[in-house]
């Protein structure tokens, strides 16, 4: 009878879309190489920042014939931190696009025939030093990893992971897309995402990010916790009976931040698993939830523990929730560096395709929301983006 019931399902089954079916699919990179213009190109380094973090990686250096000396590696990465243009073919082959960015001139792009590379002959001194004495050179970590995103004149077309992806009808969908973004006027006016601290301080500034998720979503939880700094999972997480919250919040001061979208996006990515941990995953954040917060080497009066009478009921109550049978899982991204109306001009532009000033971001931009609502369709959580209006 099981097996008669399997096969009638087998049967009855259709093929739905799915966003990842609507966002992006596989191409074959070999067979459309020679039409692919790079226009942009985006670092991330993620995977270096948490080898540093793990040890695995005990330094940087640079080395030439006659000297050698330490690199500050977080300040020379802050300069890549951002979207690159490549603007200029370098080679008669037509394979070579220039990078334009401010560390390595001689930073180029190389089309080959199964992949997207880089070389730098200057980015080639850098090395990577690991704990086990090995060493690599910076240019080949990077090329190693994939720590790069690149796209292109034909803005559905994308390069990441060693594979290149189009978009199928993210475009064509636009007014779905933008239901994820909700408007608030109050972020108009934040001025930082933590805000400033002091001794004896009980509350996040008011016109922080910070102070703005506190003041609009406390009252519909049970239990909110401030989960900043560390290993945390958000910086803010809300719990009710049948709900479990994810908020992470950005502050930048320019518009259409590429980079900043990648940060904020990919910390909600890393973290979705923890919308439902093991027991004893939450069991280790009794320490830190009741603890006072401490930024700046300021130890303030702000309790982790923003609402609920115990850290103990705290946890209590996410184990009690992820067991809910009709548990809902929610991850809200908190953002004042992109308005809704303004992103819809630059999208329609998009469609138009007409040139301005912020299109490479603006694609990188499209791209990262489109991997976030994937991932978070999958395994069935709602995501929202707060912004300005």
């Amino acid at each position: 009878m099981w097996s008669k019931n399997q096969i009638e399902k087998i049967k009855r089954h259709v093929n739905h879309d799915t966003f990842l079916t609507i966002f992006a699919e596989p191409q074959d990179y070999e067979t459309i190489k020679d039409s692919l213009v790079p226009i942009g190109i985006l670092f991330i380094f993620s995977n270096l920042y948490e080898d540093f973090e793990n040890h695995l990686i005990d330094k940087i250096i640079i080395r030439t014939e006659n000297n050698e000396r330490v690199l500050d590696v977080f300040k020379q990465l802050d300069k890549f931190n951002k979207l690159c243009r490549i603007d200029t073919v370098s080679n008669s082959s037509g394979n070579v696009y220039k990078v334009s960015n401010s560390i390595a001139s001689d930073l180029c792009l190389k089309l080959n025939d199964k992949s997207i590379t880089l070389k730098s002959d200057k980015l080639k001194n850098v090395i990577l030093v690991r704990s086990d004495s090995t060493e690599i050179s910076f240019i080949d970590y990077v090329n190693q990893t994939n720590q790069f995103i690149v796209n292109f004149e034909n803005f559905d077309l994308i390069y990441t992971n060693r594979k290149l992806f189009k978009d199928n009808k993210l475009l064509g969908n636009i007014d779905h897309f933008l239901k994820i973004f909700i408007p608030r006027p109050e972020l108009d006016v934040t001025i930082s995402e933590k805000g400033n601290f002091s001794v004896g301080q009980t509350k996040f500034d008011l016109n922080s990010i910070f102070g703005f998720v506190e003041n609009t979503f406390v009252n519909n939880c049970d239990y909110f916790i401030c989960d900043d700094l560390g290993k945390e999972w958000a910086d803010h997480i809300g719990i009710t009976d049948d709900k479990i919250m994810f908020f992470h919040s950005k502050h930048k001061d320019s518009g259409y931040s590429a980079s900043s979208f990648q940060d904020i996006v990919g910390q909600a990515q890393k973290n979705l698993g923890n919308l439902c941990p093991q027991d004893f995953q939450l069991e280790s954040k009794d320490g830190f939830w009741s603890a006072l917060y401490t930024n700046d080497n300021v130890t303030t009066g702000i309790n982790r523990l923003r609402k609920g009478n115990s850290v103990v009921g705290a946890i209590n109550q996410f184990k009690q929730t992820t067991k809910n049978p009709n548990l809902k899982r929610e991850v809200y991204l908190v953002i004042d560096f992109v308005s809704k109306t303004g992103l819809k001009t630059k999208l329609d532009e998009l469609i138009a395709n007409m040139n301005f000033r912020e299109k490479n971001e603006v694609i990188q931009i499209l791209w990262f929301i489109s991997s976030l609502v994937s991932s978070c369709q999958e395994i069935g959580v709602d995501v929202y983006i707060y912004c300005k209006p």
